[in-house]
């Protein structure tokens, strides 16, 4: 099995603008928030965060039109992989990652963080590289160690790196236990901001049995 695949056009620009209406809705406060209980921090949803680890923002979204896309998407990853998508995070919200100028997300190798496994992560592309900003390549490493927590990467053969340009509507999934992944930091910002969203996973087989 390949440890990634990118696939474009899996969503369109008005479920793209639907999510960036509602990360700017969310930073004026206009919606309803509510306690993520994850095992790490009191974060709640529709509330716009900056990361303490990298330069970024972060927001787990739950608003009506977010949860018709986030619910349908989850659908069209079954159909793609033919496995389950939906449990996990997306069954409470749907996680948004937001890059300013200079933004990037440091290399690392997820963990688990209180709504099950990670071992497969699919993000969806809300902007454009080249079009929305410039800069933000995102990369996956399999010729890396990370430590337990995932957090510290070492040993990593630079060289090895694979990058990939985001379009809106593309959906890059990739095996999350075997790959480190970062981003390089966005250069300039030319229409909005690099924004990403994501979808997790437990190992296929595990998650068909339930």
């Amino acid at each position: 099995m390949i440890p990634w695949i990118m696939l474009d056009n899996m969503f369109n620009e008005v479920d793209c603008r639907t999510v960036i209406d509602a990360i700017n809705d969310a930073k004026l406060s206009k919606y309803q928030s509510k306690a993520m209980n994850l095992l790490e921090g009191d974060d709640r949803t529709n509330t716009l965060y900056s990361s303490e680890r990298s330069p970024l923002n972060y927001c787990y979204l739950d608003t009506p039109k977010v949860k018709e896309f986030n619910l349908r998407m989850q659908g069209v990853l079954n159909l793609i992989t033919g496995w389950n998508w939906r449990g996990n995070i997306q069954r409470r919200c749907l996680p948004i990652f937001e890059y300013e100028e200079g933004g990037y997300i440091k290399g690392h190798r997820g963990r688990d963080f209180g709504f099950g496994k990670n071992d497969w992560v699919a993000i969806g592309s809300i902007t454009s590289q080249n079009e929305d900003y410039l800069g933000g390549s995102f990369y996956v490493n399999e010729h890396a160690e990370a430590s337990e927590d995932g957090k510290t990467i070492y040993n990593e053969d630079e060289s090895k790196r694979s990058f990939f340009e985001f379009k809106r509507g593309s959906l890059f999934i990739f095996n999350n236990n075997k790959l480190i992944h970062g981003t390089l930091p966005v250069e300039k910002i030319l229409k909005e901001n690099r924004i990403t969203c994501s979808w997790r996973i437990e190992n296929p087989k595990q998650a068909n049995q339930k």
